[in-house]
């Protein structure tokens, strides 16, 4: 039965039917979680993160990505964790890019963000590298311009 709600789910997640899809997810995480359904309860709990994410919720998106990150099986825990950790980047590169579209500078970035200066300037080279562009480009007016 599980199987069957995550198949239903990952169709609607497909089909950009966010809630809907996380309406089934929730039917899974309810779930206690056993070595025999980790995968199906991990993979709800990332697609619900997805969800969340694609919604622009990404606080709650995060909270649901490092569940998975939970995970107590040490076979798959690595593999959980590495997901996770990988969407997870994803939220920060997407506050980042927020961030950017305010014009704020790299210091009130870093405050609202609760990091150094060091790391919005590391992040925003790896955001220009991840889409291809110069280090000149300035992601601000890049992303005003959409």
């Amino acid at each position: 039965m599980t199987h069957d709600l995550l198949r239903i789910a990952d169709a609607y997640y497909f089909f950009q039917d966010y809630g809907e899809a996380k309406k089934f997810l929730e039917k899974i995480i309810i779930l206690p979680e056993t070595e025999f359904n980790t995968r199906f309860v991990n993979s709800a709990r990332n697609t619900l993160g997805l969800c969340y994410q694609k919604e622009n919720r990404l606080d709650e998106a995060d909270f649901y990505f490092r569940e998975v990150s939970k995970t107590p099986f040490p076979h798959s825990k690595v593999v959980w964790e590495r997901i996770a950790n990988g969407n997870i980047g994803t939220s920060y590169y997407l506050r980042v890019l927020a961030l950017a579209r305010l014009n704020l500078s790299t210091r009130e970035m870093a405050g609202i963000l609760g990091v150094g200066t060091d790391t919005i300037r590391q992040h925003r080279s790896r955001i220009r590298r991840k889409l291809g562009l110069s280090d000149e480009t300035d992601l601000g007016t890049l992303i005003t311009g959409l």
